[in-house]
């Protein structure tokens, strides 16, 4: 059920997880098994607060993501979701796979990051009624078109228009999904989108990058954050598509408060997202957020962190090393609340 608890709850500043990244820096890091990678990660188990606080997630998203189902079981094909496992899901971790994967790997991704206070929700490419990017030949699903399926099989170009409407059409998905999850009158369901978090791999992390663009463009509130691993944004998108994006949302001047900070993971030997790819997609991410951006007194914070993992190519995460910037990164960001009792019993923060 959603709270378990009457008491009130307030936010008690950034999770602190240096003792988890110090841990996976010396004791091991990720161990991909296969394409996206059955992966092994060993963090510690934070201590359990004393009063579990878990949120439902929305019927509205259900309905959106699943819209077929007849049952629960239904809908796991569609996108899993799990609570936190400390009981209290302040926050929230959307995963994206890459071309043709499952959503499944990136679940076990999450559950053995063990991030505190975080729910996480694995979505399927096959979700929203197949509303994204069907594969041929029984390949699976992606998120958007990135070759010709049709007639040639050949990789499209980053700025051909058929690559273009698909991408833009997935990510007016991406934000209604989004959408769905924000918190609106009950307080025992959705997130605020500061406390929303987007991890995406290869295509998954384009559309992650490309999203939070949008977001920036449409002058809406930032994310948490995103972590994109092997991929994000790959060319500038068309003035019209542009225009056509921001003339069919409902801008919102008023809450703009910057861009949703990226980390970026890149391989020094991708060739399909290089680190200079990398450094070419936070220029255009930065330069629209720094135009969108109202007078300010104080320099920002870089809009993008990239880090470049020397001898690899497009896989998803495999080191220590790599697996602490993601940590370090969500450290800062992520929210951590303590309620009324946990808050007298531990004294001033």
């Amino acid at each position: 059920a959603g709270g378990e608890d009457t008491e009130e709850w307030s936010d008690a500043g950034p999770i602190n997880l240096d003792s988890v990244t110090a841990d996976i820096l010396v004791n091991g890091g990720a161990t991909p098994v296969g394409s996206a990678g059955s992966l092994h990660v060993d963090t510690p188990t934070p201590p359990v607060p004393p009063t579990k606080r878990k949120r439902r997630l929305p019927r509205r998203t259900k309905l959106l993501l699943s819209p077929n189902a007849k049952v629960k079981g239904d809908r796991k094909a569609n996108f899993l979701f799990h609570h936190s496992a400390d009981g209290v899901d302040s926050n929230l971790l959307i995963l994206l796979h890459g071309a043709g994967d499952s959503h499944r790997p990136f679940r076990e991704f999450a559950k053995r990051m063990n991030l505190p206070q975080t729910a996480s929700l694995s979505i399927h490419a096959s979700s929203c009624n197949n509303g994204f990017t069907t594969l041929p030949f029984n390949l699976g699903n992606t998120w958007f078109k990135e070759m010709d399926y049709a007639v040639t099989g050949d990789a499209l170009d980053k700025a051909d228009p058929r690559r273009i409407a698909s991408l833009s059409s997935a990510i007016d998905k991406l934000i209604k999904i989004l959408e769905s999850l924000y918190t609106h009158d009950d307080p025992s369901e959705g997130w605020m989108p500061e406390r929303i978090f987007l991890f995406g791999y290869s295509a998954g992390a384009s559309l992650v990058m490309e999203t939070c663009l949008r977001l920036v463009k449409q002058k809406e509130r930032k994310l948490g954050g995103a972590v994109c691993v092997a991929g994000g944004i790959q060319c500038e998108m068309p003035s019209e598509e542009q225009g056509k994006a921001v003339a069919n949302s409902k801008v919102n001047n008023n809450s703009f408060e910057g861009p949703t900070p990226i980390l970026a993971i890149v391989g020094s030997n991708d060739l399909h997202f290089s680190p200079g790819a990398a450094r070419r997609a936070s220029t255009l991410y930065s330069n629209s957020s720094t135009a969108k951006m109202r007078p300010i007194i104080e320099p920002m914070p870089a809009a993008v962190t990239i880090f470049v993992k020397d001898g690899k190519g497009p896989a998803m995460i495999s080191s220590a090393d790599e697996m602490g910037s993601i940590m370090e990164f969500m450290a800062k960001r992520l929210v951590r609340e303590m309620s009324a009792s946990a808050i007298g019993a531990s004294g001033p923060l």
